[in-house]
């Protein structure tokens, strides 16, 4: 499945998503600072709160069989 990003000006982007990227919800609770300090680091790295969670689960998993 191809992805369109939407960038600055007119240039788009293409990304492809494997299938097994599908995403699901799950909700977490947090507190106001860890929010606005998760949602800041977001912003600077140029990505999202789901994208900085992503990250973080394929660092720790890495090389782990997940089931």
């Amino acid at each position: 499945m191809l992805i369109y990003i939407k960038m600055e000006g007119a240039q788009m982007a293409k990304k492809e998503i494997q299938t097994a990227d599908r995403r699901t919800v799950i909700s977490v609770s947090l507190s106001a600072e860890d929010k606005k300090a998760l949602k800041i680091m977001a912003a600077e790295r140029e990505t999202t709160v789901s994208g900085l969670i992503h990250e973080w689960v394929e660092k720790e998993t890495k090389g782990a069989k997940r089931k």
